[in-house]
């Protein structure tokens, strides 16, 4: 009798704990779309619940922070976070009005940003599950990478010295590079960079070797300054500002001899450093 005095009890007090009151029920939609936000979802959907559910049919209600304990076992911070959240995110309103003479929040949802919220939430969630590209074949990734390359090629061939100017350039940045024991530059860093050197060889014509020396004897080594050192040669052998004059071409090969005689003692310092080194 007693056994079956206890069996009765606890199925009373399940049906009492099951009863439609007492049932909470949160769409997995809503903690998703909080970022994994169990309580937050929760109190989202009581809201949606009690919005039809107020004295007035604009989808206002109010309920105090009390009641939101009592009805969610939520805290006054947790429902404070929580609808800091959902008003950022343009999901719901807020306001302060009085009920019974006491500062009271009143809530109301914006179905329809919600609504867009869901539907933005859903296409990207079906998008992320979309089947990805099958990886590509090593036949067809050492083509593309084959094809990188001969671009690559092609656009370092073009910035390659054409003309005899280039090569003159070129010839003597390697010979004051390797007096200094440097790697010197082969080509020209852009296209524009090239076209401009080949606008001064065109205007210098035989000036531009006493251009060059001239630019080199200061020193400038660095490609792009030297280019805009011959932008300001004029071509009766002078710089257009004046400031430095170089040696007419007829006096070029005097000029040169000059040039290669500081090439030689710079030369020579190396190895005497070397050899003091050595000893």
């Amino acid at each position: 009798m007693q056994q079956q005095s206890n069996q009765s009890g606890i199925i009373a007090l399940l049906r009492n704990l099951t009863g439609q009151a007492n049932i909470l029920t949160v769409p997995r939609l809503f903690i998703d779309l909080l970022q994994n936000d169990l309580e937050g979802a929760l109190f989202l959907s009581q809201c949606i619940y009690w919005s039809d559910k107020g004295s007035n049919d604009d989808g206002w209600f109010w309920k105090t922070f009390a009641d939101w304990e009592n009805e969610l076992t939520l805290t006054y911070y947790k429902v404070n976070k929580v609808t800091q959240t959902l008003e950022q995110m343009g999901i719901l309103e807020t306001k302060l009005q009085k009920i019974k003479g006491a500062p009271t929040v009143h809530y109301r949802i914006d179905i329809e940003a919600l609504s867009a919220w869901i539907m933005q939430f859903v296409e990207q969630r079906a998008e992320a599950q979309q089947p990805q590209p099958a990886a590509q074949p090593a036949k067809m990734r050492s083509t593309q990478r084959a094809s990188k390359r001969a671009v690559k090629e092609a656009e370092i061939e073009l910035l390659q010295p054409q003309t005899e100017g280039g090569y003159l350039l070129f010839n003597k940045l390697a010979d004051e590079y390797g007096t200094l024991g440097r790697r010197a530059p082969v080509r020209f860093k852009s296209l524009v960079m090239k076209q401009r050197f080949e606008q001064c060889e065109t205007r210098l014509g035989m000036n531009l070797e006493p251009a060059i020396n001239d630019a080199l004897a200061i020193p400038i080594l660095e490609l792009n300054r030297l280019i805009a050192y011959l932008g300001k040669w004029g071509t009766n052998g002078k710089r257009l500002d004046n400031k430095v004059q170089a040696q007419p071409a007829a006096d070029a090969g005097s000029y040169t001899q000059d040039l290669q005689r500081k090439r030689d003692e710079a030369r020579a310092r190396v190895q005497e450093a070397a050899a003091a080194n050595l000893n």
